[in-house]
């Protein structure tokens, strides 16, 4: 019995029966779920805003990636924020309105956020002809400054105007203009040369009524 050969065709059938067995145990699961999670090569891969590959990970309570802010071609960008600025000395009888938004700044705004604030963008001179409106709102609820960027494809000038300039518990600050005027040469500055595409301005509220 023991000296008998096998023909080759018996030798095929054992082989791919013991495959068979194999693949039942064990080699199913893993092909049926996409294979080895760790297995170099099989990570799919987005494509960031500049063309690179960035691998996709799934890890359980890590944040996001950060995305970059993308470039809208043939556009101006403004970046415009405003903030509570109660604390500080700015010149004024009362604190605040020193243009710098602190802690005690973000902290003194916990029982009063700043409301949303709405902002246009027109041609100067002539209001009528508006290149962007929208409102200047915060990123969360815990954020106690608000902010946009605003996105115009018509080349400066501009003028620009804060349409609120007393929310609810605040008033604009008297060395913060609502009103003011954008050129290409400001976008230049902001961008050591010429060509510049991004601008950012504040505006900053206190709780003062008297500014004496």
């Amino acid at each position: 019995m023991f000296g008998k050969r096998l023909q080759p065709g018996r030798v095929v059938e054992l082989t791919l029966l013991a495959a068979l067995l194999a693949f039942m145990v064990g080699v199913l699961p893993r092909f049926a779920f996409g294979g080895d999670a760790g297995t170099a090569g099989t990570e799919p891969a987005v494509t960031s805003a500049h063309g690179s590959s960035i691998p996709l990970e799934s890890t359980p309570g890590a944040d996001p990636p950060s995305v970059p802010t993308l470039e809208v071609e043939g556009a101006w960008r403004l970046r415009l924020r405003a903030f509570p600025d109660s604390v500080g000395r700015g010149g004024y009888r009362c604190q605040g309105c020193d243009g710098v938004f602190t802690d005690g700044d973000e902290m003194g705004a916990i029982g009063q956020p700043l409301e949303p604030l709405l902002a246009v963008v027109s041609e100067p001179g002539n209001p009528d002809r508006r290149y962007w409106v929208g409102r200047l709102d915060r990123q969360n609820a815990g954020q106690a400054e608000v902010y946009t960027e605003a996105l115009i494809f018509q080349p400066p000038p501009y003028e620009v105007r804060l349409v609120t300039t007393d929310p609810l518990g605040y008033t604009l600050c008297p060395n913060a203009p609502s009103v003011f005027y954008v050129e290409q040469a400001d976008f230049d500055a902001i961008a050591g040369g010429g060509n510049g595409r991004n601008y950012a301005r504040d505006w900053y509220f206190w709780r003062c009524r008297d500014a004496r």
